[in-house]
């Protein structure tokens, strides 16, 4: 990776505990973003999502937001929900009764 120069790193990992993401930012002279473990989060597009929201918004907290569609098996909703309400946003989640809703929501 620092031989390519890159300043940023973004890769898919297996989950905690096994997610190499915090050893591998040790030893590079680079940003280590996780893009997930590929089934359960998607954590690099929730940063994107609340990028576009800063961007038009000025900030996250204090919008309400609502994610739409299959929530229980959407890891990009999943990462988005964790990292809104971190952020101070305030989140609804919507789904058609065929798509279950996380109890945690």
């Amino acid at each position: 990776m620092e031989r390519e120069h890159s300043t940023v790193t973004i890769g898919e990992a297996p989950p905690a505990p096994r997610c190499p993401a915090a050893q591998i930012a040790a030893h590079v002279d680079a940003a280590v973003v996780s893009a997930g473990d590929g089934t359960h989060e998607h954590p690099s597009q929730a940063l994107l999502d609340v990028a576009t929201i800063r961007k038009h918004k000025g900030k996250v907290e204090g919008p309400e937001i609502v994610i739409v569609g299959d929530i229980d098996h959407s890891r990009v909703a999943r990462s988005d929900l964790y990292a809104m309400t971190r952020l101070g946003a305030r989140v609804r989640l919507c789904a058609p009764r065929t798509m279950s809703v996380p109890q945690h929501a």
